[in-house]
C-alpha cells in the first residue's frame, strides 16, 4: 500500500511538472543547442549537486553523502513543482530526519547551508558585475555585497554569547508560559544550540 501511495505521489508531481512546461518550446530550445553544449551544461549541473552535497555533509556527517546527494536532488524536484525554495529543504530535513535522530541539528544544517549558499551566489553576482561589459550602476555592486555581508552577519550572531543567551532565556520564558509549547520550545533551543555549533567552527 505505500508503495502505491509513493507511485500515485510521484506520477502526480511528474504530471504536474509537464503540464507546467511547455513542450513544443522545450522541443525548439533543445533542438537549437550543439551537443557539447548540453552535455556541458548537465556536467556542470552534477559537479554543482556533487559539491554541494559534500558542503552540506561538512555541516552534518552524521548521513552518508549518498543519502545527502539523494535528499538534495529530491529537494530539488519539489522545489521545481511546488512554489518556492522552502518546500525543497523541508523535503531535505525531513527525508533525513525519518532515518537519524536530532532533527533539530538537520534543520540547522539545512538553514546554514542554504544561506551559505545564498551567499555564494551573492558573491558571484557581484563577480558577474565586475566583468559585464555592460553597464551596471554602483548601487547595485554595493546591494549584493551588503547582502552578503548582512547574510553572514546574522549566521555569525548566534555565536555571541549574549544573543544565543537571550534567544534561551526568551525561548525557556515562552515553554514556561504555555505548556503545551514546551517541547516546542525545547526543539527550537536545540535548533539554536547546533546552528551555534557549526558557526563556530567556519
Amino acid at each position: 500500500m505505500k508503495r502505491a501511495v509513493q507511485g500515485f505521489v510521484a506520477a502526480l508531481f511528474l504530471w504536474l511538472v509537464f503540464t507546467r512546461v511547455d513542450l513544443s518550446a522545450l522541443r525548439s530550445v533543445l533542438g537549437s543547442l550543439q551537443l557539447y553544449s548540453m552535455g556541458l551544461a548537465i556536467t556542470l549541473f552534477f559537479l554543482a549537486w556533487f559539491l554541494a552535497t559534500y558542503k552540506w555533509q561538512l555541516l552534518w556527517p552524521k548521513a552518508s553523502w549518498w543519502e545527502m546527494l539523494k535528499a538534495n536532488f529530491a529537494s530539488q524536484f519539489y522545489s521545481l513543482v511546488l512554489p518556492g525554495q522552502i518546500a525543497g529543504e523541508v523535503v531535505k530535513a525531513y527525508r533525513l530526519g525519518k532515518r537519524f535522530s536530532g532533527t533539530s541539528s538537520i534543520a540547522a544544517s539545512v538553514l546554514v547551508d542554504r544561506a551559505t549558499s545564498l551567499v555564494g551566489l551573492l558573491l558571484l553576482a557581484v563577480g558577474g558585475v565586475l566583468l559585464s561589459a555592460t553597464s551596471t550602476p554602483a548601487n547595485a555592486i554595493l546591494f549584493l555585497s551588503l547582502s552578503a555581508v548582512a547574510i553572514c552577519g546574522v549566521l555569525y550572531a548566534i555565536t555571541l554569547p549574549w544573543i544565543f543567551e537571550s534567544a534561551e532565556a526568551a525561548l525557556l520564558r515562552f515553554g514556561s508560559s504555555f505548556p503545551k509549547m514546551q517541547s516546542l520550545s525545547g526543539k527550537l533551543i536545540e535548533f539554536l544550540s547546533a546552528w551555534a555549533s557549526m558557526m563556530s567552527s567556519p
